[in-house]
């Protein structure tokens, strides 16, 4: 008896789609017809950078705005093509449209954004703002 059971494609979908479905419920991040990368954020005191994982996404197939105080990193990943002479043991990885909507703080300038994408990482760079540090005020 193998450590591997043979699951067929049908299998191996309908297994993701309920993990999906219920880590909606417990904290996933997977809505509707979306999923969403996994990302860092950082914060240096003169720029915020958000790192995306995007693994085997090509650079034409994402798309970045802004929207209001939203960065918005949105696109598509490449479909699995089915082989059929290999059997599956594993379906984990994710496929299809994706969305990641990162609220931003207000000291941010987003007329000032780089993005960079390099090795299945998104690297977007955003100014802060010179002129958010408190202020005292005196009263007469």
């Amino acid at each position: 008896m193998s450590l591997f059971s043979y699951r067929s494609r049908n299998e191996c979908e309908l297994d993701r789609e309920v993990d999906e479905f219920f880590a909606t419920f417990f904290g996933g991040r997977r809505f509707g017809d979306y999923w969403s990368p996994d990302i860092d954020m950082s914060d240096n005191g003169k720029e915020l950078t958000v790192h995306a994982e995007l693994p085997g996404v090509r650079k034409e197939d994402i798309s970045l705005d802004v929207q209001g105080n939203n960065l918005i990193i949105s696109g598509e990943s490449p479909i699995r093509k089915e082989v059929s002479e290999s059997r599956t043991f594993f379906c984990e990885r994710r496929f299809g449209n994706f969305k990641r909507n990162i609220p931003l703080p207000n000291d941010v300038d987003t007329s000032k954004i780089n993005a960079a994408y390099k090795d299945g990482i998104l690297e977007v760079k955003i100014e802060k703002r010179e002129d958010t540090s408190p202020k005292k005020i005196s009263i007469v």
